[in-house]
């Protein structure tokens, strides 16, 4: 008995609800029931249990009974839960807002495309020609021309007559030295003979 009669007198309504609080109270006071033997001493003692913003709040208000002091007691804490209600709906909303604000996809500016210099064209190169010798060719009837009018003057050491040489003489050796050769008889071989009248230029066909 001295165990809930200690347990009651160190009763207070701390994180209870007012409901919550008056039933311990109510459990606990049978076991200090001369203390409160009037109704203004068991008013008193319930007050002063309670937590410090509810008894303040119900402060205002004049109390002569447990009835009244419950009533009050509970529409004093069914307001503050209205505002505590309030406040947090408030809360949510304004995170809510400031949350989706932030998460918006922010549009990255779209890239500024700069033209692009225009680039001169390209050489190609081209390798040099190998040059070309350029030989002059004369025409084989200015040849054959040249070679007619040497041997006209062509003079044959053996018979005298032109237009052919000794070796190629028709006529019988006469050991004659020709037409040309005055004075004493000179020995001449072919060699010779082919060697006086070799052209000065030659021509390429």
């Amino acid at each position: 008995m001295e165990i809930k009669k200690k347990e009651f007198l160190n009763l207070k309504q701390g994180n209870m609800t007012f409901m919550e609080f008056m039933e311990r109270f109510n459990y606990l006071g049978r076991y200090v029931a001369a203390d409160m033997n009037t109704e203004a001493k068991k008013v008193e003692l319930c007050r002063d249990r309670l937590a410090p913003e509810l008894n303040h709040a119900i402060t205002a208000h004049e109390i002569t009974s447990m009835k009244s002091l419950v009533e009050k007691a509970l529409r004093v804490e069914s307001s503050e839960k209205e505002v505590v209600e309030d406040r947090k709906r408030k809360w949510a909303a304004k995170k809510f807002a400031s949350g989706s604000s932030s998460t918006r996809p922010h549009l990255a500016p779209s890239p500024v495309v700069r033209p692009m210099a225009p680039q001169p064209p390209r050489q190609m190169y081209v390798p040099p020609r190998p040059q070309t010798q350029i030989v002059r060719q004369v025409p084989r009837t200015v040849q054959a021309a040249g070679d007619a009018s040497r041997n006209d003057n062509v003079a044959c050491y053996n018979c005298g007559k032109k237009e052919h040489y000794s070796p190629n003489c028709p006529y019988p050796k006469t050991g004659k030295s020709g037409p040309h050769t005055q004075g004493a008889p000179q020995r001449r071989n072919v060699a010779d003979e082919f060697a006086e009248h070799l052209p000065t230029w030659k021509v390429l066909g």
